[in-house]
């Protein structure tokens, strides 16, 4: 996919954040950019080198092919890691659960209702950088992982960030911190120096490190922390059930080596106990506790994820009735020979295949009252 910008957060609320926008981009930037002429000519070496009819196989390339063709079947086949948004899939492309994964949810809420992880925090007011990293280097238990899922360090650099934290650690438990670096694992020592993770003295001595994983990396990332080690868990406005989860399996043993604290900035913190609230009944309220548990931030996880499948669904349905719009519009046209010519019916087509906007220029730019 076309990335607009790189940045530490994923703007999930702007235009940037549509589904339709991300894939014209993605369109465009193949469009404009193209096969430089290095890699057309590797690929035709290699076409001719390695291929035993190369001729038929380049007509394939340049014959054109009806991608809409309701005949190509089966050529989807894809992988996710969670089943959340099955409900947004085509709807032909069933889910096919694994009989022997079709647990890993149960496990994984089981995992994150344990004890240990009963430790929430909320964030004072327009918290920046140092003040959260003050929360995490105070905690009671030395936390050696941070988790930005959350995004609440963008005000500075990953490398900035590392330089603040190690500042602010114990000396003689902290001496490194591994962080990302245009998307390779780096290490900052106290002295400010940088070097590869994979040829420092860090990459064996995880236990004298903290690890700071960026809203980003927080997902595909893979290290193998010691036992005993304890994560702090940022959340952000928004956050999903697969996001979540995603970001609390970087501790692969967490509910049994790996324990979690979260921490939620004031309006995150404010969101929780508006759920909290709304599923009081009188019976509930008579045993309430006066904080927020895990079970408070799964539950409202789970809603964020409910409500952005409805609004996925209100854009699937958008997207499906557009189409069947356009398919009508398409097969009225009288098709008058191999060469389509064919008189106003094109005409046609194009308007009966604009989208109607929300709202006219007259309707944006009017006054609201007229003389």
């Amino acid at each position: 996919m076309a990335v607009p910008f790189r940045a530490k957060d994923i703007a999930l609320n702007s235009e940037f954040g549509h589904s339709d926008v991300a894939i014209v981009l993605t369109q465009l930037s193949y469009y404009y950019s193209g096969l430089s002429d290095p890699q057309i000519l590797q690929c035709l070496n290699r076409l001719n080198e390695e291929e035993t009819n190369p001729t038929s196989i380049y007509e394939q390339w340049i014959s054109g092919e009806n991608v809409d063709s309701n005949s190509r079947a089966k050529i989807i086949t894809g992988f996710s890691g969670t089943n959340d948004t099955q409900l947004l899939l085509p709807s032909h492309i069933p889910q096919s659960d694994l009989p022997e994964l079709q647990k890993t949810d149960a496990l994984v809420v089981n995992n994150l209702l344990t004890p240990n992880n009963e430790n929430y925090k909320s964030l004072p007011k327009r918290a920046n950088s140092k003040e959260i990293l003050k929360h995490i280097v105070e905690n009671e238990s030395m936390i050696n992982v941070i988790l930005d899922v959350g995004a609440l360090f963008v005000d500075g650099t990953n490398h900035e960030i590392a330089i603040r934290s190690l500042n602010m650690s114990n000396k003689d438990k902290i001496d490194y911190d591994i962080y990302f670096e245009s998307d390779s694992i780096v290490v900052c020592d106290r002295q400010h120096q940088q070097q590869s993770f994979f040829t420092s003295p860090a990459s064996e001595r995880l236990d004298r490190c903290l690890i700071y994983l960026d809203e980003v990396h927080t997902r595909g990332t893979d290290f193998k922390f010691p036992n005993g080690f304890l994560a702090a868990v940022t959340m952000g406005d928004g956050l999903t059930k697969d996001r979540f989860v995603q970001e609390c399996m970087r501790m692969r043993k967490f509910g049994l080596h790996h324990w979690l604290t979260f921490l939620s900035p004031n309006d995150v913190d404010q969101q929780i106990w508006t759920s909290k609230r709304n599923r009081w009944t009188e019976t509930i309220k008579r045993f309430r506790t006066n904080q927020i548990n895990t079970i408070d931030i799964l539950l409202w996880v789970y809603e964020n994820i409910q409500r952005k499948t409805w609004d996925g669904l209100n854009d699937l349905a958008a997207q499906s009735m557009s189409y069947q719009r356009k398919m009508v519009a398409y097969r009225s046209i009288q098709w008058m020979n191999e060469q389509q010519s064919f008189s106003e019916d094109l005409q046609q087509l194009t308007t009966d295949s604009l989208e109607a906007e929300v709202l006219s220029l007259m309707q944006i730019y009017s006054p609201w009252k007229t003389p």
